[in-house]
């Protein structure tokens, strides 16, 4: 009888546990990239991210929006370069509790990745420079009162990673604008 049992429950747990193929196929889209199976409310992400540089997906604080987001700091550069595009229209369109949440992405993929954020802000208009700076100022300053030395601290890390960016002088007018825009913000 004991054995039996034994055989059941083991039975029991792998069969629970073992995903079918039909979830495994749902659960990657066509470019191979994983994602949640496409529901009513939830897109795999490179199409939802498609929709959203297609205008027909209006980006908002939702999983799919972030997973969007999230692949910002992926470590692949051709993904991380369609998902900038992606991330430049959500800056764009962000309001409510989605702007607040576009800072620290911002904050994060230009400390990863110094050299390529400044290259785009380069190409930047004056209106999305001055977003961008916006974003980053707001994350600092929602950090606290020591806003200052964090950004010092910001910067020192993103000379350790690229020695080079800091020497360039739209970086250090970057770092300027954020001290002065989260200053204002502080006060």
């Amino acid at each position: 009888m004991k054995t039996y049992i034994f055989l059941f429950s083991t039975l029991a747990f792998f069969s629970c546990s073992a995903p079918s193929n039909k979830q495994e196929q749902a659960n990657t889209d066509t470019t191979g990239l994983t994602s949640q199976p496409a529901t009513n409310n939830t897109y795999p992400s490179r199409v939802f991210a498609q929709g959203i540089l297609d205008n027909t997906i209006q980006p908002s604080d939702n999983n799919e929006t972030f997973a969007c987001l999230d692949s910002l700091d992926d470590d692949n550069a051709d993904t991380r370069q369609f998902y900038f595009q992606v991330y430049r229209v959500i800056a764009q369109k962000s309001d409510g509790a989605l702007s607040e949440v576009v800072g620290s992405y911002t904050k994060s993929y230009m400390q990863l990745f110094p050299q390529e954020a400044l290259n785009y802000y380069k190409t930047f208009d004056d209106k999305e420079k001055n977003l961008f700076i916006d974003n980053l100022a707001y994350e600092f300053y929602a950090s606290g009162s020591d806003y200052e030395q964090d950004i010092q601290n910001y910067f020192s890390e993103i000379e350790n990673i690229c020695k080079d960016c800091l020497s360039d002088n739209i970086m250090l007018d970057i770092k300027k604008q954020i001290t002065a825009k989260a200053a204002a913000m502080n006060q």
